[in-house]
C-alpha cells in the first residue's frame, strides 16, 4: 500500500518541480563552484515498526503510525556532483499496539491497542550525488547513517495508575532503548530555493532491552527551504 502511494507522489512532485525550477539552484549540477548553504526541513513520518523476534516465530506487535519532524541541514558540496549534508531534526512519532488487550486484576478491560508516542532528536550524516535530468532539473540521491535519541517515550493508557506495576507507561523505563542507529536512503528534488525530499530509514539497532529483539523503520516525506 505504501509503495502504491509513494510512486504516484514521486511522479507528481517531479512534474511540479519541472514547472517551477529556475536555471540556478543551491548546490545544483549547473553551478561550477557550488557553495555551502543552510536549509530548514519539515514533513511527515510514516512509522513502520518491525516485528518482535524471539526464540519462536516473529510476532506482529505494532501497527504503523504517523508523525512529524522539523529540523535543519548544512549542505557542504565536494564538487558540482557530490555533497555532504549533516542535519539535526526534532520529531514526534506515533504508532499503536496491534490486538493488545490490557485488563486489571479483576479482569476488567481498560485499554485496547494503546498508542505509543515518541519525542526525540535525529542526526543524519548523509552523502549525496547530483544527477542532471535536464539543463535545469536535477535529482539528488543520498545515503548515510542516522543517529536517533529518544527524549520522551509514552504508552498512552486511559487510566495508567491502575497498571503502573504490570504495564509501565514510560517506554524508556526498562522496555525500549533510547538510542537507535539507522541507515538512511533518499532522494531530493530541488526547486530553488525549495526542495522536496523522500527518504527511508532502516533500523539497525535492537531497541529492546530484554531477550526480544525489535527494530523500527520509517518513510518520510518533507519540504524544505534553502538559504
Amino acid at each position: 500500500m505504501l509503495k502504491r502511494f509513494l510512486v504516484p507522489l514521486l511522479v507528481v512532485i517531479t512534474a511540479m518541480c519541472g514547472n517551477t525550477l529556475r536555471a540556478q539552484s543551491y548546490g545544483s549540477f549547473n553551478s561550477a563552484s557550488p557553495s555551502p548553504y543552510w536549509g530548514v526541513r519539515a514533513g511527515l513520518d510514516f512509522n513502520l515498526p518491525g516485528d518482535w523476534h524471539g526464540a519462536s516465530s516473529p510476532v506482529k506487535m505494532f501497527r504503523a503510525g504517523l508523525g512529524f519532524f522539523l529540523g535543519a541541514i548544512y549542505n557542504v558540496p565536494f564538487s558540482a556532483r557530490f555533497y555532504f549534508e549533516p542535519g539535526l531534526t526534532l520529531y514526534y512519532d506515533t504508532y499503536s499496539y496491534d490486538d493488545l488487550i490490557i485488563a486489571d486484576a479483576n479482569g476488567d478491560v481498560n485499554e485496547t491497542d494503546p498508542k505509543v508516542g515518541k519525542l526525540g532528536v535525529r542526526v543524519p550524516l548523509v552523502v549525496g550525488m547530483v544527477f542532471p535530468l535536464t539543463d535545469i532539473l536535477t535529482l539528488n540521491v543520498f545515503t548515510g547513517p542516522e543517529f536517533n535519541y529518544g527524549l520522551i517515550g509514552k504508552i498512552h493508557l486511559k487510566d495508567a495508575s491502575r497498571f503502573e506495576d504490570e504495564f509501565p507507561t514510560d517506554l524508556y523505563d526498562g522496555q525500549h532503548r533510547r538510542f537507535n542507529f539507522a541507515w538512511k536512503v533518499g532522494v531530493a528534488l530541488p526547486a530553488d530555493p525549495w526542495v522536496v525530499t523522500i527518504d527511508g530509514s532502516f533500523g539497525i539497532s535492537d531497541l529492546m532491552a530484554g531477550d526480544i529483539s525489535f527494530r523500527e523503520h520509517r518513510v518520510s516525506v518533507g519540504v524544505g527551504y534553502n538559504f
